[in-house]
């Protein structure tokens, strides 16, 4: 009787239970994260969107201190979404004046990561530029009218 049981609760558990469960819908992002170099214009493939990454400000910590906090980043972002009203974005990990997370002509554009690291801007020699950076934004359409 004890291995029936345990056969039973078995099956109940690889195959019933899946289809009692609840599936939510996900939002999926209408591409990978998109690699913006600075100063240099991107076009979002299959809308008209065009993106210039405009500004960077690099607060991280230095490459010789071991810091609690990452420090700041911050790019700052020209979005033409195909017409004659440009606008610019603010996306951050943490700063005043902008946010992980914007919205233009819907879309959805949220902060993901710069790069270089600091060890090579350290490297440099020199301050630097918004052409030294590429920024990583992720983009996903807010409805099926975007673009």
């Amino acid at each position: 009787m004890t291995l029936r049981l345990v056969t039973f609760l078995t099956f109940l558990t690889f195959f019933a239970a899946p289809a009692l469960a609840e599936v939510a819908p996900v939002a999926l992002p209408v591409a990978p994260p998109v690699a913006l170099t600075g100063g240099t214009a991107a076009a979002l493939v299959g809308t008209d969107l065009r993106l210039v990454l405009t500004g960077v400000t690099d607060r991280r910590c230095p490459s010789d201190l071991t810091c609690v906090w990452e420090g700041t980043k911050r790019l700052v972002i020209r979005i033409n979404p195909g017409g004659p009203a440009e606008q610019t974005i603010v996306l951050c990990n943490a700063c005043d004046g902008g946010g992980r997370r914007a919205t233009v002509a819907g879309y959805q554009f949220d902060f993901v990561g710069l790069e270089p690291g600091v060890r090579v801007i350290e490297g440099l020699g020199r301050a630097a530029r918004v052409e030294d950076y590429t920024g990583f934004v992720q983009i996903t359409a807010l409805s099926s009218q975007a673009g």
